[in-house]
């Protein structure tokens, strides 16, 4: 618990954070201890691992700011989520100040996190957790991750404060952290106030010291062979427990900025690489790419939103944009509506332009921007008229097959719509109607507009493939052609995909 640390004459907390095993919860403190360089005191310290896994704890200290009058430092540590370590977890547990519970946020996990809160809840019972607990939805940008909210009401913690983050690449690493640091203070400061806060004056506990006491801990023989077993299991099978994938969600209240006139809203600066850890997706390649499109000062100044309130740029082959509905006020509000766009965008797996880099850029009034930048397709229908203008110039269909022909052109497009539809099924996205935002890259047909929240219904899910229908219709596709090449796309699904035998279904009705 906090004490006052007489030796350095600091106010002493300990953020402890908790889990299941594979959570996130090393990489969490890894990126805070990158994020907070400067503010370090000491480095981070991990005592031993396995196979990637915490055996028994990772311990970083940050000089926090004040509280209660008093410099403070925040004590950083994991647990080991292992369950044959469940003794030295419960031991860390009860020495907390505030919990972070970190949880993976696709469905198959939640299991795993709901066995892991009974020991808190367990231990609260008992008077040995502290009464602050914060909770993030960590891997956000997997392409079965739940809406952060949705995690929480899963796991019974619906009243409680929940954060998405994609911790392995930094994005709501900080934001949690932050909130973690700001609820213990607002405790604290509240008891100075009402009741006179008490805190024990002695030199703090170290990070020996808490090693020390852990070694003191039994652990279950059985339950540690079991563990090994596990461990030796994951190595051979070639399982990386720590490693991230990829996203989803929904907007979440207030993520999105209030629409204005374009001419009532100053100009958003060009995106650049010169942003902090968490505001770039990916966040490596996100920073390279940036940097090679800032060459010759292409990036440099201001742009001004359109009539529409978008803006638009092309740089290098790569298409910029953001609009005023991806304007806000407040950097926090940015970063998370950066966590839900990467989850969004890797949901559209398939579909998804690669090199696609989300980053939140500062305008000169304060307000941050959400730019996505992507390398520029070619139109599918570009593609489409050529091919068309061929044909005739040619008087046939000039190639058999190939993303070259007209019936090539539409397999593809047929595979793509397909997807789209899926998306609004399986997760309630839709995208934008017609072509307009569909393109060709590598082969495949990507969409690179912008994706909203549907009901996630076969209805949804038709109405795309009719709207696409009609524009394919309208540049002279045949559309008996384009309706047996997505029947026929689906009929490749039907015997792995429940959605897509769903969809054959609402087809059928609506042909009917």
């Amino acid at each position: 618990m906090a004490v006052y640390d007489l030796a350095h004459r600091r106010m002493s907390v300990r953020v402890v954070y908790d889990g299941p095993a594979g959570a996130g919860k090393t990489t969490n403190v890894r990126q805070l201890a990158a994020a907070f360089a400067t503010q370090r005191w000491g480095e981070l310290d991990s005592p031993e691992e396995l196979a990637g896994r915490t055996l028994w704890f990772d311990w970083l200290q940050i000089r926090a700011g004040v509280v209660c009058g008093f410099p403070l430092i925040c004590q950083i540590v994991t647990v080991p989520g292992q369950v044959a370590l469940t003794p030295r977890r419960r031991e860390l547990l009860a020495s907390a100040d505030v919990v972070v519970f970190v949880c993976e946020s696709e469905a198959e996990g939640l299991e795993r996190s709901r066995r892991a809160l009974r020991l808190v809840e367990d231990l609260r019972s008992v008077g040995r957790a502290p009464p602050i607990r914060l909770l993030q939805a960590n891997k956000q940008d997997r392409a079965e991750a739940m809406d952060p909210r949705l995690v929480a009401e899963a796991l019974g913690c619906g009243d409680e404060t929940i954060l998405g983050a994609i911790a392995s690449e930094g994005v709501g690493v900080v934001d949690t952290f932050v909130a973690a640091v700001r609820a213990l203070s607002r405790s604290l400061d509240g008891r100075m106030r009402s009741e006179g806060l008490r805190v024990a004056a002695r030199r703090a506990e170290g990070a020996s010291a808490v090693l020390d006491r852990l070694a003191a801990t039994a652990i279950d023989p059985e339950d540690a062979a079991e563990m090994l077993l596990e461990e030796l299991a994951a190595l051979h099978l070639g399982n990386d427990a720590t490693s991230t994938a990829a996203p989803v969600e929904a907007t979440p209240p207030g993520a999105r900025a209030t629409v204005r006139p374009a001419s009532s809203v100053a100009s958003a600066t060009l995106p650049t690489s010169a942003v902090p850890p968490g505001f770039i997706w990916p966040a490596h390649t996100g920073r390279t790419t940036l940097d090679a499109l800032a060459k010759g000062g292409a990036l440099e100044g201001e742009a001004q939103p359109d009539a529409s309130g978008e803006i638009r740029r092309i740089v290098d082959h790569h298409v910029l944009f953001t609009s005023v509905h991806h304007r806000f006020e407040s950097s926090d509000a940015a970063r998370q509506a950066l966590v839900h766009a990467a989850r969004e965008r890797t949901q559209l797996e398939r579909l998804l332009v690669a090199g696609t880099v989300l980053t939140v850029q500062e305008s000169r009034s304060g307000a941050s921007w959400l730019w996505r930048v992507a390398p520029r397709l070619e139109p599918w229908t570009e593609r489409w008229c050529a091919a068309s203008s061929a044909r005739g110039s040619q008087g046939g269909e000039g190639a058999a097959s190939g993303e070259g022909s007209r019936s090539g052109l539409l397999v593809l497009l047929a595979s793509a719509l397909v997807d789209g539809a899926l998306l609004a099924l399986r997760r309630g996205l839709t995208l934008e109607p017609g072509l307009g935002s569909y393109g060709l890259q590598g082969g495949v047909v990507r969409y690179a507009g912008e994706i909203f929240r549907c009901d996630a219904d076969e209805h949804a899910a038709t109405a795309l493939l009719t709207a696409a229908a009609d524009a394919a219709a309208a540049l002279g596709a045949p559309r008996a052609e384009l309706t047996a090449a997505i029947e026929e796309e689906l009929g490749r699904r039907l015997g792995s995909d429940g959605a897509a035998r769903t969809m054959t279904r609402a087809l059928a009705v609506r042909a009917a």
